[in-house]
């Protein structure tokens, strides 16, 4: 836990004093090398994917691989390297996505937040399990930001391209659509509220059958036996974007908000899904640069320690249930450096 706790230090204290584009490349370089070189037992997936790398155990529970994983998995290996070489690499491009589309931020604060944020959020910690998934999260956040530049054709380009990785990156071809939202407090209200209801009285057969080629994990791990918990983080976080247009207005028509506002409806509509978090991923990543233009604009000091709470809570509700688990936790973390077999 210790490194975890490090690292959260350090990364709060360069989202105070801001990071040049160096730093920042420096940092996800130290980020992927403690994700990619991982032991084999840190985190649910990690001895899976090894045994997958090596072709001595294809039952992942994922029912499929997409060909592109296929693909790149044999061809290193093929070459010689170690599975954690390659999981260094997928952590390194993966990492390099968000950095990408943070370095085109001209504030140095705002960049040594998104880090902070992308750290603290969940995002970073839930690549130690599902490190496939975020290499088609990672490029689908690029695809977005060549979505708000105009790029579309580039965009859809690119999600298609994460989807040989994770089919379901195709959800992300969404973007195209997200801009052209108009929000205003009282039609997010009624939209929050109707999603909240849709997710709670949605007929389950509608979810397996969207999930396609993961029904199975939808069968296998079925929806929630308890919903309280997840109805006070569906609606904090309701309250919370609803609380930070309210105070800043202007930030209803920020792209990156509107995506998190997006992210926010999905949530509502997988709420009883135990995996509808993976799906949320697409679109909730825009926190990292939402949350981080809220607080370079916000004036009030209670949106500021509001913000940094709202880091600090979610790092902590995903990391302290590490403690409880007896096997494939992400602790205690140690690390496995080889780079050739």
């Amino acid at each position: 836990m210790l490194i975890f706790i490090i690292l959260l230090v350090l990364l709060f204290f360069v989202s105070r004093v801001g990071l040049k584009k160096g730093g920042l490349w420096i940092w996800t370089f130290i980020l992927a090398f403690i994700l990619g070189f991982r032991g084999s037992s840190v985190g649910d997936d990690t001895e899976r994917y090894i045994k997958y790398f090596y072709g001595t155990d294809y039952a992942l529970g994922v029912g499929y691989m997409e060909p592109g994983w296929t693909y790149i998995s044999t061809l290193f290996r093929n070459m010689g390297f170690s599975a954690y070489f390659f999981h260094f690499l997928i952590a390194l491009v993966t990492l390099s996505c968000f950095a990408y589309v943070i370095s085109k931020e001209d504030d140095k604060k705002v960049r040594g937040q998104a880090l902070f944020f992308l750290y603290t959020l969940g995002f970073y910690l839930y690549m130690f399990n599902g490190m496939r998934q975020f290499l088609a999260v990672g490029i689908c956040f690029v695809a977005f930001y060549m979505i708000t530049k105009g790029k579309n054709i580039l965009g859809i380009a690119l999600v298609l391209i994460s989807s040989l990785f994770h089919t379901s990156a195709l959800v992300a071809l969404s973007f195209v659509f997200i801009k052209k939202l108009r929000l205003t407090i009282s039609n997010s209200i009624m939209m929050f509220i109707a999603s909240l209801v849709l997710g709670v009285f949605i007929l389950r057969g509608v979810i397996s059958v969207l999930a396609g080629g993961y029904a199975h994990i939808i069968d296998e791990h079925g929806f929630r036996t308890s919903m309280s918990f997840v109805f006070f983080v569906c609606i904090t976080t309701c309250l919370l974007f609803l609380w930070l247009i309210d105070r800043k207005p202007v930030l209803k028509d920020n792209i990156w908000m509107k995506l998190f506002f997006v992210s926010i409806i999905i949530q509502n509509i997988l709420c009883q899904v135990v995996y509808g978090p993976r799906i949320v991923f697409y679109f909730s990543t825009a926190q990292i640069i939402a949350l981080a233009i809220v607080y370079r604009e916000a004036k009030d000091s209670l949106v500021r320690i509001v913000i940094y709470l709202y880091a600090f809570v979610t790092f902590f509700r995903y990391l302290i249930p590490e403690l409880y688990r007896t096997e494939e936790s992400l602790l205690p973390y140690y690390m496995t450096f080889q780079i050739f077999d």
